[in-house]
């Protein structure tokens, strides 16, 4: 299932659905073979996973309308090629275009908003997060 450049194709919808189970967020390009513009975005969008791609957090994968049309009915994708963003197993954006600038613009607001959640993880675990208020208390030396 998974290739050595970090992008996933997806098969089918039982695969697909055990993707978005494994991982926080994923990056996911429905295209078709016979689609050029989906054929010029790959080599993009597989840099890109080479670049974020992180098991359990940021997963990419590509899902061949024609081969897994049920996964693209789900998300009613009517034009390729799309890149559909989900987190949470939630699709919550998309660029429904070959458009390099857009879908690194989405794909970096991924890792951005991946970074601010592990921070405020880390944070909150070790008792010293910006909304904690005993650290608050800790700084505050009129105390």
């Amino acid at each position: 299932m998974a290739d050595d450049n970090k992008v996933t194709t997806v098969n089918s919808a039982t695969e697909f659905d055990a993707l978005l189970g494994a991982n926080t967020y994923a990056v996911i390009d429905f295209h078709a073979t016979w689609c050029g513009p989906c054929k010029a975005m790959a080599p993009l969008f597989e840099q890109h996973a080479a670049q974020h791609a992180t098991s359990g957090r940021i997963a990419f994968a590509k899902v061949d309308i024609d081969a897994v049309p049920d996964v693209a009915a789900r998300y009613r994708i009517t034009t390729i090629p799309t890149f559909l963003f989900v987190k949470d197993g939630d699709a919550y954006e998309d660029v429904r275009t070959a458009s390099p600038p857009k879908l690194k613009a989405a794909v970096e607001d991924v890792v951005k908003e991946l970074a601010k959640e592990e921070t405020a993880g880390a944070g909150a675990v070790a008792g010293i997060g910006d909304d904690n208020q005993v650290a608050a208390a800790l700084k505050d030396e009129d105390w």
